[in-house]
């Protein structure tokens, strides 16, 4: 939230200078106004960004669908922003001297800025995974075909963050180990598991014929 309140900071910035410096464009407002407008503008885009999703773990989300949550936000953050400007409409001094290329510019800036950060961001807890760290500690609940298949992927993707803490099954002896994840309890000990484990996350992989213990 902190990055994107200074990225939501720097496009509003970046859009200002753009309009008023680069382009040299005249306006009824002095800086400090157009500043203003980033007490209710920051606030309103982290709401935006939270009721969005962008806040949940970023391990297994593919990059297309958080660059389209991003600009699904930000487009309705300038909608939200014209309505306001609409319904200001009696107040001459603020509609007539406020800049609508801003607004255009800050929503094109934002999403770019957006992206580029949250890539960074997942670059980097990529690699903080792959050194061990940040990591997500879970327990798998039977062992079958799919429990192979699903540690197969998480030894296979170390970036995604997720350590195997071991396996509670019915069938197969305490102590059997597939790819170092071990089998070390049964399904109904799974109450007593997590009060003294205390997983971040579960995965339910029993086999076809066990799906009546769930």
């Amino acid at each position: 939230m902190l990055v994107d309140a200074l990225v939501i900071t720097v496009a509003y910035l970046l859009a200002w200078t753009i309009q008023f410096k680069i382009l040299d464009k005249i306006s009824g407002f002095l800086f400090g106004d157009y500043m203003l407008m980033l007490i209710p503008l920051v606030p309103g885009y982290l709401l935006l960004y939270t009721a969005f999703g962008m806040y949940t773990t970023k391990s297994v989300r593919r990059k297309r669908v958080e660059f389209e949550k991003i600009v699904q936000a930000n487009t309705l953050g300038l909608g939200l922003f014209m309505m306001a400007m609409f319904l200001l409409r009696w107040n001459t001094e603020f509609t007539n001297n406020f800049s609508r290329m801003v607004l255009f510019y800050f929503y094109a800036i934002n999403i770019v800025l957006e992206a580029i950060a949250r890539n960074c961001i997942r670059i980097t807890l990529r690699q903080l995974r792959k050194k061990g760290f940040n990591q997500k500690h879970m327990i798998l609940v039977g062992y079958s075909r799919a429990a192979e298949e699903y540690i197969d992927r998480i030894k296979a993707n170390p970036e995604w963050g997720y350590e195997i803490m071991g396996i509670l099954d019915d069938n197969v002896e305490q102590g059997m180990k597939y790819r170092g994840v071990q089998v070390f309890g049964r399904t109904e000990e799974i109450e007593e598991v997590l009060e003294r484990a205390k997983p971040d996350e579960i995965a339910i992989t029993l086999g076809l014929s066990e799906y009546s213990k769930l």
